[in-house]
């Protein structure tokens, strides 16, 4: 007989089900070959990576925040910081940039890849594989003699000069002073709506009333880039500043410091691993004992106590923790202006909810939070932007509390008049938890000069166009000039707080009421004493706003007897 057949082979066990296949993770971008400052467009960004205070990444990259922390580190001011970091960054989802590829717009050649983001027009000194020294010396240069006053330059040198040399797309003269050379490279993203093709300059800019051009006006980074490096390199700050014309094409050719800009830089004393005012102590060591001919010590004397205060200023804490550090005060380091109000309670509460019933005791840390909470709807109803770090409130008497508002020079006139004013009416308006009896407001703002502190001026977006004066009172019978409107009041009622040119500047004409020119300041009033200290942590970053356009935009809705109620803008 046959043999049985034999069993089939079993069946083959079907290959294990592999995961779904998922794209792989993207390569890093590759490392910059042979990194060089030269090729960094930025005069100010090339110096920064040059003397090793902004580390790139071996990819080239570097981020907002890191930009902003460097910048703060080597002496610049939180405004340029701010407002540059914010042009160059946000608009970038990652907040980061190649910054040896900033290059994004070229006429002839392949540009850098899509990221950063270029100015309008530019001079072209630093847009190739280095700077050009010939487009420096025929152009920028000559500037240094605008103001009739060789060997330096001065603010009127960079403003109507230096600025508008290639703030022009077609036209060619080189025997006009300034030049009149044709921008290397056009961003039409940015043109200015009021900027044809032919047209150059500010003469048409007017930033209070644009009804009043007459002139086409093309205010753009060109003209604010160059301004701010001048101004805040330059020696003292801000709009007085000077610089050398060996300073100036080492900036710009070299990316080398000027010698004055090192010499008040808290880059080199500064602990960037503390972020307290501790970080600063080595500065604060290097500061003498005694000034020239035994006089105090002060950041208007010695370059070492500005070199503090700067370093200070760069661990971005808030106003009260500034005004808290004795050195900060006694070496006159620049402060925030304030607004300090006494505020006076009544002994009637109103209940919060049916569960509660009105008290008829004092509590501090009750009161401090409902007047806080009373505030922060103030601020809003009258547009200023709110935040609590820049609230400081201390008890005095069971009944009185200190309150010290920081806030910026721009809302600081506006802002005591509100506080004086309307804000004992407002409480009871919204039917506030608390009621006050009595609101008084120091005269003192603390808005007295920069110093050795100013900041450079304009906008690093538009540049800077000064402000037209305000216009003359009309023709007719004379009028007390203390009858006439300041802001929403008169300025008999806002002259207390301002000097003219500081109401001016607000678009007040007060003159023959108000003080020409600041009196020497006087003490600023004395911390209060110690109590229920009601301050949140410190901010990280400070980023106040400026309102003064609004001052003049506020319109009744008659439910205040003075100010008008606007919504909070951000």
């Amino acid at each position: 007989p046959s043999p049985p057949p034999s069993p089939p082979p079993p069946l083959s066990s079907p290959p294990p089900l592999l995961p779904p296949s998922s794209p792989p993770p993207p390569s890093p971008p590759p490392d910059e070959p042979a990194p060089k400052w030269e090729r960094i467009t930025c005069p100010a960004m090339s110096a920064l990576v040059k003397n090793g205070d902004l580390v790139p990444s071996p990819a080239g990259l570097i981020t907002k925040q890191q930009t902003f922390d460097a910048l703060l580190r080597v002496g610049i001011s939180e405004k340029v910081a701010t407002e540059t970091t914010d042009a160059n960054f946000d608009h970038i989802d990652s907040l980061d940039l190649n910054v040896f590829r900033m290059n994004t717009v070229k006429r002839n050649g392949t540009p850098d890849p899509p990221g950063p983001s270029e100015h309008f027009r530019s001079t072209g000194i630093r847009d190739g594989r280095r700077p050009s020294s010939g487009r420096y010396n025929f152009g920028f240069e000559e500037c240094a003699d605008f103001d009739g006053i060789a060997g330096e330059f001065s603010s009127d040198d960079i403003l109507n000069c230096a600025t508008l040399v290639w703030d022009h797309e077609s036209t060619f003269d080189s025997n006009s002073f300034p030049k009149k050379l044709p921008t290397n490279d056009v961003l039409e993203s940015k043109r200015p709506p009021t900027c044809g093709a032919t047209d150059s300059g500010l003469s048409g800019c007017h930033p209070d009333d644009p009804s009043l051009d007459q002139t086409p006006c093309c205010d753009s980074q060109l003209h604010g880039a160059i301004n701010f490096m001048f101004q805040e390199f330059g020696t003292p700050t801000g709009e007085d500043a000077h610089m050398s014309t060996t300073d100036m094409k080492k900036l710009w050719l070299e990316a080398e410091y000027p010698p004055d800009f090192i010499a008040r830089s808290p880059r080199g004393c500064v602990d960037t691993a503390d972020p307290s005012a501790a970080g600063c102590q080595l500065c604060l060591d290097e500061v003498p004992t005694t000034g020239p001919g035994g006089l105090p010590v002060t950041a208007t004397t010695s370059t070492e106590a500005q070199r503090y205060c700067r370093c200070l200023a760069s661990k971005q804490l808030s106003a009260h923790e500034l005004d808290s550090i004795p050195e900060h005060t006694s070496l006159e380091c620049s402060k925030d202006p304030m607004v300090h109000a006494n505020v006076t309670l009544t002994n009637r509460r109103r209940a919060l909810s049916e569960l509660t019933r009105p008290r008829e005791l004092f509590d501090s840390a009750a009161d401090g939070a409902a007047l806080r909470n009373l505030l922060s709807s103030f601020y809003q109803s009258r547009g200023l932007a709110y935040d609590d770090v820049d609230v400081l409130i201390t008890s005095q008497t069971p009944s009185t509390y200190s309150v010290r508002l920081a806030t910026s020079r721009s809302d600081a006139v506006y802002l005591a008049y509100s506080i004086r004013v309307d804000l004992r009416s407002f409480a009871q308006e919204t039917e506030a938890p608390i009621d006050i009896a009595d609101v008084t407001v120091s005269d003192d703002l603390r808005l007295n000069g920069c110093g050795q502190f100013c900041e450079a001026q304009g906008s690093f977006l538009r540049g800077f166009v000064p402000r037209r004066p305000p216009p003359p009172s009309p023709p007719g019978p004379d009028i007390d000039p203390c009858l006439r409107p300041c802001l929403q009041g008169t300025c008999q009622q806002l002259s207390a707080f301002a000097t003219c040119d500081q109401l001016s500047e607000v678009g007040c004409n007060c003159h023959g009421c108000c003080a020409e020119s600041s009196s020497p300041p006087s003490p600023p009033p004395p911390l209060p004493p110690a109590g229920p200290l009601l301050l949140s942590n410190p901010r990280a970053s400070a980023g106040s706003t400026a309102f003064a356009k609004r001052f003049l935009a506020k319109v009744t809705d008659g439910k205040s007897s003075t100010f008008g109620k606007s919504k909070k803008k951000k």
